[in-house]
Order: C-alpha cells, then sequence, then structure tokens
C-alpha cells in the first residue's frame, strides 16, 4: 500500500489496485481499486476486462498466489513484474501444479523484483535469467521510524520482538532466552507483539515459567504505537526461522536507532555486520542469544554504538524514496 500511494502521489500513471482481501490502510482519493472479496461477479468481470483489453498495460504482481490466476486473461502487449515475497515460493514447491503455475509467471513476466538476493538461486531453477531479475528492497520511510531517545535512557531496560507469533517466527526461542536472563537481570521486561497461530501456546509456556510480569503480549499495534514501542524498547530481537530480504520491522527497529539482535539467515547477512551495526545469532540458539543480550548489557556504550550504525545503514540503503524512484524508473522504461 505504500508503494501504491507513493506511485500515485509522485506520478502520472493511471493505476488500479486490485486485492482480494480489504485492507486497512488509507487509500489515496486518486486511485481506483477492485476489492475482490465484495461484488465477486462484478469485480471479477472488471479486472478480467482491463486484463484483456489495455493493450498499454503494466501488471505489478505482488506474491504468487491465487490472485495470480486472473493473468490468464493478461493480453499479449500486456507487460507483467512480478515481486516474490519469500512464502509464495517456498510454500507447496513440491505440488506438482503449483511448480508448473510458478514456472508460468516466470516465463510470462518481462522483470522478477525481490527484496531478497537469494530469491534468485531458487527462481533461476525456473529458467529465469540474472538479466530478468531485479534486487529492490521495499523501504523504510526514515522520517516517520526514527528515534525519539536513545537506548537506554528510561527507567527500565525493555527488550522487544514484534515479528508476530506464528512458528515461523519462533517467539518460543525469545521466550526461553528471556527466562534465563531473567535469572541475572530480574528487572528487565520482554514484549512481544502482533497476533499468530501459536499466542495460545506461547502464552501458556509464559505462565508455566512464571514470568507474567516480565513477559507481556501487547498484540496488533498500529504504525504509530510500533514506533512508540520501538522508541521505548533498546533492544530489538528477531528470532525468525527464515526472511526474505531485510524484515520490515528489522529495517524499523534499525531506522529507530534500536540496538538489533536477529537471527543469521537469508540475507540478513548483509545487513547485519555482527557486532558493527547489530548482533547475529543461530537459528533457535537460545544459549548464544543470552550471551548476546548479556554481553549488550554489559557494554552499554558500545551496544549504543552499533545502534546508530543500524540507522546509518537503513538511510544509506533502504531509504523508501529511494527505492520508489528505482520502481517508478522500471514502470518508465516498460511504458
Amino acid at each position: 500500500m505504500k508503494w501504491i500511494n507513493y506511485i500515485s502521489d509522485n506520478t502520472n500513471f493511471d493505476i488500479t489496485w486490485a486485492f482480494l482481501k480489504s485492507s486497512t490502510y488509507k487509500l489515496d482519493r486518486d486511485l481506483n481499486y477492485i476489492d475482490l472479496s465484495k461484488n465477486a461477479f462484478i469485480n471479477y468481470f472488471r479486472l478480467i476486462f482491463i486484463l484483456i483489453t489495455n493493450k498499454n498495460l503494466i501488471v505489478h504482481l505482488h506474491y504468487v498466489g491465487f490472485h495470480s490466476l486472473f493473468l490468464i486473461f493478461l493480453n499479449g502487449n500486456a507487460k507483467l513484474i512480478t515481486n516474490t515475497w519469500g512464502s509464495d515460493l517456498v510454500f507447496g514447491r513440491h505440488n506438482y501444479l503449483r511448480k508448473n503455475w510458478l514456472k508460468f509467471i516466470i516465463s510470462r513476466s518481462n522483470l522478477v523484483s525481490s527484496d531478497a538476493y537469494h530469491h534468485f538461486d531458487f527462481l533461476k531453477k525456473y529458467n529465469l535469467k540474472k538479466r530478468n531479475f531485479v534486487y529492490i528492497p521495499y523501504g523504510t520511510d526514515t522520517n516517520f521510524f526514527k528515534p525519539i531517545k536513545e537506548c537506554f535512557s528510561g527507567k527500565n531496560i525493555q527488550i522487544i520482538n514484534i515479528r508476530g507469533l506464528d512458528e515461523v517466527y519462533d517467539a518460543k526461542t525469545f521466550i526461553l532466552a528471556a527466562k534465563t536472563i531473567l535469572k541475572d537481570y530480574p528487572n528487565l521486561v520482554f514484549k512481544l507483539a502482533g497476533l499468530g497461530s501459536q499466542e495460545k501456546l506461547l502464552k501458556d509456556l509464559v505462565r508455566k515459567i512464571n514470568k507474567e510480569k516480565n513477559i507481556i503480549f501487547l498484540g496488533f499495534i498500529s504504525q504509530k504505537e510500533l514506533v512508540d514501542e520501538l522508541n521505548h524498547s533498546d533492544i530489538y530481537v528477531s528470532c525468525s526461522l527464515r526472511d526474505g530480504g531485510i524484515a520490515a520491522s528489522t529495517s524499523e527497529a534499525m531506522a529507530c536507532e534500536r540496538i538489533t539482535v536477529i537471527s543469521n539467515n537469508s540475507d540478513n547477512s548483509k545487513w547485519i555486520q555482527h557486532k558493527e551495526n547489530g548482533y547475529l545469532f543461530e537459528n533457535s540458539n537460545i544459549e548464544e542469544l543470552v550471551n548476546i543480550i548479556k554481553e549488550i548489557l554489559n557494554n552499554k556504550e558500545k551496544a549504543i554504538m552499533t545502534a546508530k550504525k543500524a540507522r546509518a545503514t537503513i538511510i544509506a540503503n533502504n531509504f523508501y524514496p529511494k527505492q520508489m524512484k528505482k520502481v517508478i524508473g522500471i514502470y518508465k522504461k516498460l511504458s
């Protein structure tokens, strides 16, 4: 939605957004949109009509999911850009129909874009040429996500995980690390934001270890609340077992100049240099995560410097308008 509104505000492109699930994001008032979850017959026909008849069309597909089936109706003159998100490549990759559909989408695409370098290693198996792959991180608005105060300047030291409560985000490792750390630092506060399929299991775990006062579940939070929670936190932790490119929440925490500790997988080591602008630990390695957090707590001044370098990294390499200009350049080239 950020991409769509930016391009609508900064170009003369006539934009139509088609989606299957209703969004709570604020739409640009000049934007045309087709909500495929409502009035299905009429809106399906509207989208199919555009795909068949508009010869000067550029279609930007985000995520190779069920909605991509509409591209069966895409006319031969239209240009297609496909954005892979990661889970659309991993889930169902052993399914014969899904594999062949992905192969069709890749062959039909004029360009494939991703925020993850390693996606190309997967997609080249589908005969994607390097010249047709473009790396574009999704971008962070560093004017919105910015530091309000320095780490460790509040009354309580707070450590936050905002990745969500699904299994892939491995919040269990965060909670078990907290259990160990609290033995030596009983006044720390650990916060988990977001929802997910493991919410009950994780809350039961916190009750079982009797740490409800120290480990707090925030539930779903808005973007404004997210900025506040990050700035009231000192350390950001992501235990995700896999990522696409840099996770949006990780980039946002870095932009807020928080001390960043993330699992070392996917492209994460391209963004975080261990002990320089953040910290890396092995997937699900509770002991390593504990040791890193204790090291941070015992060397606060050094850790604060990594947080300052983290924000500088995002400004240099993941500034939102800079990424959007790359996308607009692609659109103009294909027009």
